[in-house]
């Protein structure tokens, strides 16, 4: 037990506990061993000399060493290795590195060139500030606050991008922290729960999940190396970086926010191998970036699209959906259900926004009803274009010369009520048609005829290869199904092949049909039964 100062040039072991009541002075590489407990009452430096050879390592082996006075802040030391449990109550503000090999107490701020490495279960005291220069930072167990009703924030700046921080146990999960802050690349392999909120400056690799009360932003890119939800309380999540997945494993990601709203500003799924699994959105969408690449998409209420979704399964908006610029919804099998109104007219989206939908794939599907889409619109919906299949070996748009172009299903239903819907609907681009539903109920409503058209089975299998005048072999028909109410429709054949367009009402004579909004021209020019066929357009080799 020292009552004042120490300069301590050489190891000190003993079998009890060592005191050190004064200010220290490390003057050579030195280790202290002892019982259980080893405190330094005042401050800790290197030999008071700035010369950087003199930062002098400190071992200790002791149950608990407790820090009560700055250490470094006059001249750093070099390594701390500290072999037993941490309690720090005044700051480590200049060392080379820190490891902790059993729990630690964290008190004060932490400041080192090195790593910084706590090995077992670590407890916020106060709210702390861990820094390196360029340098990792590991908690190797869990980490908490030391009270619920003063939850401590956790700041950890590894100075650039380069260092990485990696979480082992769970965060907050006994006591949760408040606000976490990292600047440096975040490796998260347990999860975070019941935090403030979260900012992560740099690239994040996460396996488990992240539970917030606030706000959640992630500034670089994330890897989703395990499925994962990420929850707030009714707060956003920014995603501003690109997100992927784990290389090849597809993993799912849920986002939960409540009232608040998820936005994506870097592409999602567009590295190679890197799509994701099922993304489940519970609160709005913001997209202004493309999801490239994902197995579905569900989103519980509004969705602002601002760029294409690309899917390989389902994509369902039950909220309403705002089209801020042209967009193509393309799922390679499975539904794409809109339940609410699709509207591209808001005052936060160009007049000319138009809405692309479908599917394409490379082999034929069972049927048109596997893939469908369902709109419900009670207020206007606007420039809507759908396609049927992706073109394939037929009709030159895919491989000319072949005989077997793929189907071009797409089942469409749309319920709308007084409302203006100016569709374009193309035909399958290979053998199959593209059926679509209009039910107008409450009387008037229906299709701009001005603004909208109809092409039938389009393409069809292709003909001659190279031949003049080989017509190329009729598409599927397609068919519009109208229901009662009046409206003015155009209809036009398959563009590349024999299919024709076909609108039919479920009330004769209260619909009329016309080209160009004036006349009619198809294959017969007579209204019969409430149906319409448009001649296909002829076939090019």
């Amino acid at each position: 037990d020292v009552s004042t100062t120490s300069n301590l040039g050489a190891n000190v072991t003993t079998t009890g506990n060592q005191t050190y009541n004064g200010a220290v002075i490390i003057s050579a590489n030195i280790a202290l061993s002892g019982g259980s407990q080893l405190l330094f009452g005042g401050t800790v430096d290197s030999s008071d000399t700035a010369a950087t050879t003199d930062a002098r390592t400190l071992t200790t082996t002791f149950t608990e060493t407790e820090f009560d006075g700055i250490v470094g802040g006059t001249y750093a030391l070099g390594a701390l290795d500290i072999n037993g449990a941490l309690d720090l109550d005044a700051a480590i503000s200049g060392a080379a590195s820190i490891d902790v090999s059993t729990t630690s107490n964290l008190g004060a701020n932490v400041t080192t060139t090195g790593t910084q490495t706590y090995t077992g279960a670590s407890t916020l005291s106060t709210d702390t500030t861990l820094t390196t220069t360029s340098s990792n930072v590991t908690f190797g167990a869990t980490v908490d606050s030391d009270a619920a009703l003063t939850k401590r924030d956790l700041t950890i700046d590894t100075g650039g991008t380069t260092a990485t921080i990696q979480f082992v146990g769970a965060v907050g999960d006994t006591v949760p922290l408040d606000v976490i802050t990292i600047t440096g690349n975040l490796d998260l392999n347990a999860g975070i729960a019941n935090a403030a909120g979260i900012t992560v400056q740099s690239d994040m690799t996460v396996n488990e999940d992240i539970t917030t009360t606030g706000a959640q932003t992630y500034n670089g890119d994330v890897i989703v190396a395990g499925d994962a939800i990420l929850t707030t309380t009714n707060s956003k999540i920014t995603f501003n970086g690109t997100v992927n997945s784990e290389s090849s494993e597809a993993n799912d990601l849920g986002l939960v926010v409540g009232t608040s709203e998820v936005e994506f500003n870097g592409i999602v799924g567009g590295v190679a191998n890197g799509g994701l699994g099922a993304i489940a959105i519970t609160g709005a969408l913001n997209l202004d970036a493309a999801i490239s690449s994902a197995a579905s998409l569900s989103v519980s209420t509004t969705s602002d699209l601002g760029a294409s979704v690309t899917t390989t399964g389902a994509q369902s908006y039950t909220g309403n959906v705002t089209i801020s610029e042209d967009v193509s919804i393309t799922t390679s099998g499975g539904n794409v259900t809109f339940d609410g109104n699709v509207n591209t007219n808001s005052s936060a989206s160009s007049s000319n926004s138009t809405l692309t939908y479908g599917y394409s794939g490379d082999t034929g599907y069972a049927s048109a009803s596997s893939y469908a889409v369902t709109i419900t619109a009670n207020q206007t919906v606007t420039r809507i274009q759908m396609f049927g299949g992706s073109g394939g070996n037929g009709g030159c748009d895919g491989q000319c010369g072949s005989d077997t172009g793929r189907p071009g299903y797409l089942d469409a239903t749309v319920n709308i009520s007084d409302t203006t819907l100016n569709i374009a609907v193309g035909g399958g681009g290979g053998t199959g048609a593209s059926n679509v539903n209009w039910n107008t109920a409450g009387g008037a409503a229906g299709v701009n005829a001005l603004n909208s058209s109809f092409n039938g089975g389009a393409g069809g299998r292709a003909g001659s290869n190279g031949s003049s005048g080989a017509g190329g072999g009729g598409g599927a028909a397609s068919l519009v199904e109208v229901g009662s109410g009046s409206g003015i429709y155009l209809v036009a054949g398959g563009a590349g092949g024999g299919g024709a367009g076909r609108f039919q009402n479920g009330t004769p004579g209260e619909n009329t049909y016309a080209a160009n909004g004036t006349s009619y021209t198809g294959a017969n020019g007579q209204d019969v039964g409430g149906s319409r066929d448009g001649g296909g357009a002829g076939g090019g080799g």
